[in-house]
């Protein structure tokens, strides 16, 4: 489990836990409701909390990444799943941006609840990619990946230079 990983106070722990699992419960009963008017409001919820959850993970991981002595695989690993949670809070965002606003992207991005739109179109613009295959048409759309094209370019600049940074530091230390 994800939230075993953490370093943090079992009381926070078990907080961050709970987090999880009231989303999950949201996200279900929004799928499994026959009734309609309710599934915008448990959609919304449980994506704000999912996106929540996924940030605090990456920021936790990043916290130890980017505070940590020295370069390991396990840092390495760790730049990458934060790039990855990156991805999925922003394709998180852009499901509650398209709930929100059916019309605010070319095309729908929320497809009987699958969330495979949103990853696909988050990481395209994560990695700056862009294949144009959908568009972000309202503001808030616009603004949002403009920002996550920004966070995904300085993120592997900045994550390359502290690994670098760090590696260098370190091998001076182990000719001696």
């Amino acid at each position: 489990m994800v939230i075993n990983s953490f370093a943090l106070p079992r009381r926070l722990l078990t907080v961050y836990g709970a987090i999880a699992i009231t989303a999950f419960c949201l996200e279900v009963i929004s799928t499994l409701n026959g009734v309609t008017y309710l599934n915008q409001p448990f959609t919304l919820i449980s994506q704000i909390i999912f996106a929540i959850y996924l940030a605090g993970a990456a920021y936790w991981i990043g916290r130890d990444i980017f505070t940590a002595p020295n370069v390991t695989l396990d840092t390495v690993r760790g730049g990458i799943s934060v790039y990855m949670l990156i991805g999925f809070v922003w394709a998180l965002l852009y499901g509650i941006v398209n709930t929100l606003d059916a019309n605010a992207f070319s095309q729908p991005l929320l497809q009987q609840d699958s969330y495979l739109r949103t990853i696909h179109f988050s990481f395209t613009t994560l990695t700056t990619l862009g294949y144009g295959d959908i568009v972000p048409l309202s503001e808030v759309a616009q603004v949002l990946t403009n920002l996550e094209a920004i966070v995904g370019q300085m993120y592997s600049s900045v994550l390359i230079a502290i690994l670098i940074g760090s590696y260098l530091a370190q091998r001076p230390n182990q000719r001696r």
